[in-house]
């Protein structure tokens, strides 16, 4: 989902030869500075994509409408709870879920939160790193579902309302953060960005584009603040920053606004380093329905999209989900209701079998059989995932590029390779010519395998593997069966024979206890 796309309204082919000659310019070094497995970029290809540009004359493909998720600290709940959060959403065809780096107490609304405080809890600069590391994992698990993560890189409501964070500490009071904190924000972000996550072979997060589908600011930054009247670029400079670091498939949000006031800031839609400007709102579809053509039109003019980021209504969370989600289905909106999440804390929450849960599934569905207003484009085809027993985007015929596979024929592209990877794995590659055949039995010594009836040597193991992942190993003396276990991500074990993906492990094990653990390097 690159920030070049056109979108809505109509594009002449003069306006969008510009954009994609800028594009080719810089095409050559781009794909030198991010290696061949993040960017396949040619000549001729451009060529033939400016053929049809051409030849569309200037028409901007429609995308289908969609629905996300809040679910602010999931990263925080246990790994059996995370799972099932997931695969929930996953089986409703929602794509994005909304999380926040903030501190979280242990049981958070009766959850099964633990308790984690947040990056700079107690000063600005002294970061506790142990909140990137559980996102780590949600990252990781999240992807395997074609779920993608929008992290929002702060709070407003830690610098002294809800929580007393290090800039609380350090400014004393929000007017002063936003007039002078800039610079430790910005700090803030870059380590942030550049925390590398080892379920994605220690790649930054700056890079991780299959897991991350946008940075957000702040969460309703400016929110309830009397007599502040300072410019409205706080949004604009911190973006910047983050615009400068990410992979360009990443989008920057505003993080919302608290209300329809701050959400129609115009400095927000003009920056051009927001790409989407979250909307919040509480009061209901009067109000969404008054203002959200007012953010659809300035969305337009300066080329961006909006997202109904936050809404609820907890004297009845399904009822409004159906007015709220049905109205922006019906103006081409996506949207994301307050709050998915297995707890009990009287603050819109709703998990699965509950009204507002059922609300949720069934306007998610409508929504992508509905038209966008803006174009949007997710990699992975969710379709498939969240139906077989909790392996999540390891079932069906729908992987998207740079997805983990063992044949082709689970690849969107049809091409299961290792010739482009970085790491050695096999993986659903673009533009491959060297691809995994779909038929069992056939794969190389070496090559990754899931059972011993993969291999043309007949032992798929992990015993002599330098990474501790399955492979076809000659001589192996310890090989999977084919017909190993089936047990699901995060249920208990006592041998990598017991689970489904061929992982019994401690790694990532919250209670210190061995489960079937997807990901895992260090294997029963």
């Amino acid at each position: 989902m690159g920030r070049t796309i056109p979108q809505a309204p109509l594009l002449s082919s003069r306006v969008i030869l510009l954009q994609y000659s800028q594009f080719a310019s810089r095409g050559i070094d781009t794909a030198r500075k991010v290696g061949a497995e993040r960017l396949f970029v040619s000549r001729k290809s451009l060529s033939l994509l400016l053929l049809v540009l051409f030849a569309i004359s200037g028409i901007a493909t429609a995308s289908p409408n969609w629905s996300g998720a809040n679910s602010y600290f999931l990263w925080a709940l246990s790994d059996s709870d995370r799972a099932a959060h997931l695969k929930a959403l996953a089986g409703a065809n929602i794509k994005v879920v909304r999380i926040f780096i903030v501190h979280v107490d242990g049981g958070t609304k009766s959850s099964s939160a633990s308790g984690t405080p947040d990056l700079e809890e107690w000063s600005v600069g002294d970061y506790q790193d142990g909140i990137l590391n559980k996102i780590d994992n949600l990252m990781y698990e999240a992807s395997q579902y074609g779920i993608k993560l929008n992290i929002v890189l702060h709070d407003r409501y830690s610098l002294g309302w809800y929580q007393t964070d290090g800039y609380a500490k350090k400014y004393g009071n929000a007017i002063n953060f936003y007039r002078n904190g800039g610079g430790d924000f910005d700090n803030r972000i870059r380590h942030i960005l550049a925390h590398k996550n080892p379920r994605f072979n220690n790649r930054p997060w700056s890079d991780i584009h299959e897991g991350i589908w946008a940075f957000a600011i702040q969460n309703e930054a400016r929110a309830y603040i009397d007599n502040f009247y300072d410019a409205w670029d706080w949004h604009c400079k911190r973006a910047s920053v983050v615009r400068s670091l990410i992979n360009g498939n990443i989008f920057v949000t505003t993080g919302g606004g608290a209300t329809w006031a701050d959400s129609l800031q115009e400095a927000n839609y003009a920056c051009q380093y927001i790409d989407v400007v979250g909307i919040h709102s509480y009061y209901g579809s009067g109000d969404l329905k008054k203002n959200m053509g007012t953010a659809v039109s300035l969305a337009k003019k300066y080329g961006k999209r909006v997202i109904y980021e936050e809404f609820g209504n907890k004297n009845n969370v399904g009822g409004d989900i159906r007015d709220e989600g049905g109205y922006c289905n019906s103006v081409g909106v996506p949207w994301f209701p307050w709050e998915f999440v297995k707890a009990q804390g009287g603050d819109l929450e709703y998990y699965t079998g509950s009204d507002g849960w059922n609300a949720h599934v069934q306007y998610a569905q409508a929504a992508i059989q509905t038209t966008s207003q803006f174009t949007w484009d997710f990699t992975y085809n969710n379709t498939n995932n969240g139906g077989n027993g909790g392996n999540g985007g390891n079932g069906g015929s729908g992987k998207g590029d740079w997805q983990s596979c063992s044949t082709s024929s689970e690849c969107l592209n049809s091409c299961c390779s290792n010739q482009y990877s970085n790491d050695g794995q096999l993986k659903c590659t673009p533009g491959g010519t060297t691809c995994v055949s779909s038929s069992s039995g056939n794969k190389g010594d070496w090559e990754s395998c899931s059972a011993s009836s993969d291999c043309s040597n007949h032992c798929c193991s992990s015993q002599y593997s330098n990474d501790g992942k399955l492979k076809c190993t000659p001589n192996g003396t310890q090989c999977v069966s084919s017909n190993s276990g089936n047990k699901g991500d995060w249920e208990a074990c006592s041998a990598s024979s017991d689970c489904s993906n061929h992982c019994c492990s401690s790694q990532y094990s919250d209670d210190g206890k061995t489960k079937c653990t997807p990901g895992a390097s260090q294997c029963l």
